[in-house]
């Protein structure tokens, strides 16, 4: 239980990938726990992003994204076609121009890989008009809007095996054509030793640098009241999924323990 999306009625929906299916979570007393789980969908290969679009849940498998209508038994293929294998998680945002955004992983360590792979593809709502939005990201899980500026951020997960200190982890804010240097480049002028005469000066540079493969996966603006005024439109970023709840909580799961731990603040 990795990605976390807030559907109506402030209910909590969840993927789960080993089991092949998606739960929705409800808080009915306002207590901060669950008292019921129940699944929405099952069967499925691999589920991973999910979001909603008004009523509308849209959800992410290794090879492709589907839309499950309000009262629907079965979801609908908009996107169809995403190369599998390598990093199979994908990620879906919807940004203010009503057009859908998906994060997918590259198929390796540090190898060229064409888009869709290592990028960002921004697409209509229904998965026609497909437009390469940014490149050179090795694995971007956590994608989202800051609602206050409308930029699309995300947080990356660099390549291995330069060491326990290298390359460090990004949070980028992402813009129509530009690339953030992978595989070639891990930083603005640092090549790849694979890439040892690449021109990496025209890489964006990152917003902010974590440590080196602690692999960030969450990401998310707050938007709630539960937390002080100066926590409106921050980012929160985690190594794992999380999302804003509809009592302004922060929600994380953890994929290890199978669980969803609730962040509030002053209790």
């Amino acid at each position: 239980m990795r990605f976390l999306a807030l559907g109506p009625g402030g209910a909590v929906y969840a993927t789960q990938s080993g089991s092949g299916q998606i739960v929705r979570l409800v808080d009915a007393n306002g207590d901060g726990v669950a008292e019921s789980v129940a699944p929405v969908l099952t069967g499925l290969s691999d589920p991973s992003g999910i979001a909603f679009r008004g009523d509308t849940l849209y959800f992410a498998q290794e090879t492709a994204v589907k839309r499950l209508d309000p009262g629907a038994a079965t979801p609908v293929t908009v996107v169809s076609g995403l190369p599998p294998g390598g990093h199979s998680t994908r990620t879906i945002a919807f940004g203010p121009d009503n057009l859908m955004y998906v994060a997918v992983g590259s198929s390796c360590n540090v190898c060229d890989d064409p888009p869709p792979r290592a990028a960002v593809t921004r697409y209509n709502l229904d998965g026609s008009g497909a437009h390469t939005f940014a490149t050179g990201l090795r694995n971007s899980v956590g994608l989202a809007f800051n609602p206050g500026s409308g930029q699309l951020w995300a947080n990356n997960n660099d390549r291995d095996y330069l060491g326990d200190d290298l390359p460090p982890e990004h949070l980028n804010i992402l813009q129509d054509g530009k690339w953030y240097g992978w595989p070639q480049c891990y930083l603005p002028n640092q090549p790849n030793p694979e890439y040892s005469g690449a021109n990496c000066s025209n890489v964006e540079p990152p917003a902010l640098t974590v440590q080196a493969h602690s692999a960030p996966l969450g990401l998310t603006f707050y938007t709630g009241t539960k937390f002080p005024a100066e926590y409106q439109g921050d980012a929160f970023m985690t190594y794992h999924g999380l999302v804003v709840a509809a009592d302004g909580a922060l929600l994380i799961a953890d994929d290890t323990g199978n669980r969803i731990w609730r962040v509030s603040y002053g209790k």
